[in-house]
């Protein structure tokens, strides 16, 4: 999913499984996966790219009411209300290695979903 300024994002793409329903005869799915902004939230601005992890979050919470505008940031996008999830970023957080676990499980139910004819390419 990506970042966007103002509004909840969309995280649920349509399932693999509906979308070859729709489609005769068999067929191969092929999921390409770029890790920055699918497996971890990524906050990006002219001059950085933060993974939201909770490193980085306790940093910006010291930093409250220090007008630092990246420390700003990363505490707005942790406390923005994620569609469709009844969330907010803050369950994203990444894990050391900047994954998080949840979106890592998310793309394991996709390709689980894909099944024996499916290709990934991370």
């Amino acid at each position: 999913f990506w970042l966007k300024e103002a509004g909840p994002a969309r995280l649920a793409p349509p399932s693999p499984l509906a979308l070859s329903a729709a489609l005769p005869g068999p067929m191969e799915t092929l999921i390409l996966v770029d890790v920055d902004g699918v497996l971890n939230v990524v906050i990006r601005d002219q001059r950085f790219a933060l993974a939201l992890n909770q490193n980085n979050l306790q940093h910006a919470m010291k930093l409250e009411g220090q007008s630092n505008a990246l420390a700003d940031r990363i505490r707005s996008v942790a406390g923005r209300e994620v569609e469709g999830d009844n969330a907010t970023y803050e369950k994203f957080l990444a894990e050391p290695g900047d994954l998080s676990q949840v979106l890592v499980g998310r793309l394991a139910q996709l390709i689980g979903q894909a099944g024996s004819s499916s290709s990934i390419v991370l």
